[in-house]
C-alpha cells in the first residue's frame, strides 16, 4: 500500500508513523522547512513544497497512491490537493476545521469534487467530551472501529464497599468485564475475587449494550440524568464550544456559555436556543464565580488557549467541580494534564489522527491509550498470522502477570475471553497493560 500525506504537522506526523510502523509506504508533502526536517526522520518520501502542485504530488507518487490525506493547517489547501488526487483514483481524506465549510464531525458531503470523508477535528472532539459528559462513566469510547469497546470507571464509595467485597460481588453484566483497580498509586490487575474498599477507582471494558445495565447495578451514583437537567459551564464561544452547547442543549442539558470577545457571543446567541450566553472576561475568577461556576456539574474550557484551559480545568476541580474537561492541542500532554486531576482532556489533532487511520480498509495498527499519568494502558491490536498466539489457547499463553486480555473481536462478533478462548489471525484485541511489559505483549500477538 502506498499513501501520500499532504501536511507533516502533528497528525501528518502521527498518520505517517502508524502507516509506516505496519510496513507500508507513505510520502510526505509540506511546504514548511521546519516541518519538514522533522518527517526526514521517518522512513519516508519527503518533498519540501506546495502539495496543490501537481509535480509535488507527482514526486510523492500520487498516481500509484491508494490513500491521500489532506491534513495541512489549510481547508483550501487540504480540499484542492484531495481533488487532484482523486483523479488519480486513490481514496482521499480531508481535514477540514471550518464549520463554514463542515458543521458535522465526519462527512461526505464533498464527495463530488473528490474528498471521499470530511473530517473535522474541533467537531469530532466537541462530540467525544459531550457523549463523556453525558455518559459519566464514560473515559474513552474510540476502541475498535465506530466506537464498539468504551473505556468506563468509577469510584467505590463507602457505602457500596459495605456491600460489595470482590469484583464478583458486583455481578457485572455481560459485556462488562474489570480491567484496572486503581487504589492510590497502587495499579492492581484484578481477578474475580480482587478484595474492594472505599475509594478504589475502578475501570472497565464495556460494549454498549451493557453500559446501561452497568449503571444500574453500580446504582444511581453511577449517572447523571440529563432529565434532571444537568448543568454545564462551557468556557470559550470557539467553533468547538458553540458545536459542544449546541449539542448539550439538545439533550436537555442546562448550558451556560462565556466568552471575552463580543462577536463570538452575539454569534452564539443565534445559534442556541436555551443556552445562557455570557459575555464576560473569562480569564477573572470572580467573574466565573458570579456566572454560577459554582453551582454546574461539569465545566469545560474550550478557548483557543491550551494553557487557559489547563487552568480553568485546575480551577474547577479546586471548587469542586465534578467533572472537567479541557481542549489542549499538544497530544502529548494528555496523560499529564489528566493526572493532574482534570477528568478528560481531548486534543483534536490525535482524535484526527485515530478517526482518519480508521477510513483505511483492512488497516489495524496497536493503539496504545495511556491511563494513570501513562503508567499503564488500553492496548488494542491484532494476531498476526504465524504470531506466538495464532492457533493457541489463552491458556497456554504466558502473559505478563502485569496485562489483563479484556475483549477480543471477531468478524462482527464480541468475545468476552476466558481460558478456553482459542485466538486466530486476524482477532481484534483490547488488553489493559503495564507500560512495562507492554512491547513483550505486543510481540505476542503481532510477532
Amino acid at each position: 500500500m502506498h499513501v501520500v500525506i499532504a501536511g507533516a504537522g502533528d497528525v501528518g506526523h502521527s498518520i505517517a508513523e502508524e502507516i509506516i510502523a505496519e510496513g507500508h509506504e507513505v510520502a510526505i508533502i509540506d511546504r514548511d522547512s521546519k516541518a519538514v526536517k522533522a518527517a526526514q526522520a521517518l522512513d519516508a518520501l519527503v518533498v519540501h513544497g506546495n502539495p496543490v502542485v501537481l509535480g509535488n504530488l507527482e514526486k510523492a507518487g500520487i498516481r500509484e497512491a491508494d490513500y491521500f490525506f489532506g491534513v495541512t493547517d489549510s481547508n483550501e489547501a487540504n480540499i484542492i490537493a484531495c481533488t487532484i488526487a482523486k483523479s488519480f483514483r486513490c481514496r482521499t481524506i480531508a481535514r477540514i476545521n471550518n464549520i463554514e465549510y463542515l458543521n458535522t464531525p465526519i462527512s461526505v458531503k464533498f464527495s463530488s469534487i473528490g474528498v471521499d470523508i470530511a473530517i473535522s477535528p474541533d467537531l469530532v472532539a466537541a462530540k467525544k467530551i459531550g457523549n463523556i459528559l453525558m455518559t459519566p462513566l464514560l473515559v474513552r469510547s474510540d476502541l475498535f472501529e465506530g466506537g464498539e469497546a468504551m473505556i468506563l470507571q468509577f469510584k467505590i464509595n463507602e457505602g457500596l464497599a459495605r456491600h460489595v467485597h470482590t469484583i464478583k460481588d458486583l455481578k457485572l453484566p455481560y459485556g462488562c468485564h474489570p480491567a484496572l483497580v486503581l487504589r492510590g498509586s497502587e495499579v492492581i490487575f484484578p481477578g474475580k475475587r480482587t478484595r474492594l474498599s472505599g475509594e478504589d477507582l475502578l475501570i472497565f471494558i464495556a460494549l454498549p449494550g451493557s453500559v446501561h445495565e452497568l449503571e444500574e447495578v453500580l446504582g444511581k451514583s453511577a449517572r447523571i440524568d440529563a432529565k434532571e437537567k444537568m448543568a454545564v459551564m462551557v468556557v470559550g464561544a470557539t467553533d468547538f464550544g458553540l458545536y459542544l452547547a449546541k449539542m448539550l442543549e439538545s439533550r436537555g442539558v442546562a448550558v451556560a456559555i462565556i466568552d471575552s470577545s463580543e462577536e463570538r457571543c452575539a454569534a452564539a446567541s443565534q445559534e442556541l436556543k436555551k443556552a445562557r450566553v455570557i459575555f464576560g472576561d473569562v480569564t477573572d475568577r470572580r467573574t466565573l464565580v458570579e456566572e454560577g461556576i459554582l453551582s454546574v456539574d461539569a465545566v469545560v474550557a474550550a478557548t483557543g488557549s491550551e494553557e487557559f484551559n489547563m487552568l480553568v480545568g485546575q480551577l474547577a476541580k479546586v471548587y469542586g467541580i465534578e467533572r472537567t474537561a479541557v481542549v489542549i492541542h499538544q497530544s502529548r500532554l494528555k496523560s499529564l494534564v489528566e493526572t493532574v486531576g482534570i477528568d478528560v482532556a481531548v486534543s483534536p489533532k490525535q482524535l484526527t489522527s485515530t478517526m482518519a487511520m480508521n477510513f483505511i480498509k483492512g488497516f489495524a495498527p496497536t493503539r496504545r491509550v495511556p491511563l494513570h499519568g501513562g503508567e499503564v494502558m488500553a492496548m488494542e491490536t491484532k494476531v498476526s498470522s504465524g504470531s506466538d498466539a495464532d492457533g493457541t489457547y489463552l491458556r497456554e499463553l504466558e502473559l505478563p502477570a502485569l496485562s489483563n486480555l479484556v475483549l477480543v473481536r471477531r468478524g462482527d462478533d464480541h468475545i468476552i475471553p476466558g481460558q478456553e478462548t482459542r485466538f486466530r489471525a486476524g482477532d481484534r484485541l483490547i488488553l489493559f497493560v503495564h507500560q512495562d511489559v507492554a512491547n513483550e505483549v505486543e510481540l505476542i500477538f503481532r510477532g
